[in-house]
């Protein structure tokens, strides 16, 4: 059953990627670039690293990120109408790139392995910022469909926990919080100004 989970939660966090991407590219939705920019080096130096260390069997699941936040990062280039990168995007790109550096350097020792999964969610977390700032402002530029079904697929990875441990638990349950500092105040706005659920995806 947990196997079962895991797949089913892994599907939901991939499908999330095609719905927001249709909408990039009938600019229905303005992504922030410095955000996807961390999205997908992250993504990348995850993936890197684990086919890296021999572990064929499981590196695909990286894949999935790995093609979804790049496929995002380039229909956005070719298809945004407003490309703007402000003083707090620049910094966050910055922090991002450097919580990546040190997660690299710290991911195959055994002491710091711990340390490294945090350095990774910094850097998620530094990644999502620029996003929830820009959207706070401008709700409209964006849809909550594609954030809420991102944590829910987090939300259903819970479920295929096998060890109950801080580390197992910390990264699921920062994904499925993490995007909610996106997708509420876009839910909010839809609310708020009865915008049709058609909208909302």
């Amino acid at each position: 059953m947990k196997e079962f989970f895991g797949i089913f939660a892994a599907l939901i966090v991939f499908a999330s990627y095609p719905i927001y991407g249709v909408r990039i590219w009938q600019r229905k939705i303005t992504p922030n670039l410095v955000s996807w920019i961390i999205f997908v080096t992250l993504s990348f130096a995850i993936a890197l690293s684990s086919f890296a260390s021999g572990g064929r069997t499981n590196s695909w699941v990286t894949i999935g990120p790995l093609l979804g936040t790049t496929s995002i990062l380039i229909i956005a280039i070719f298809r945004s109408k407003v490309i703007s990168v402000n003083g707090f995007d620049l910094v966050c790109l910055i922090l991002g790139t450097f919580s990546i550096v040190l997660w690299y350097f710290t991911r195959q020792s055994k002491e710091l392995a711990q340390y490294a999964l945090y350095l990774s969610l910094l850097a998620d977390f530094i990644g999502i910022l620029p996003t929830a700032k820009f959207l706070y402002k401008n709700p409209e530029k964006d849809r909550p469909a594609m954030w809420i079904i991102f944590s829910l697929g987090y939300l259903f990875s819970m479920f295929a926990i096998t060890e109950n441990t801080f580390s197992n638990w910390v990264l699921p349950a920062f994904m499925f919080f993490a995007p909610a500092l996106v997708w509420i105040p876009l839910l909010q706005y839809r609310i708020k100004n009865k915008i049709p659920l058609c909208e909302w995806i």
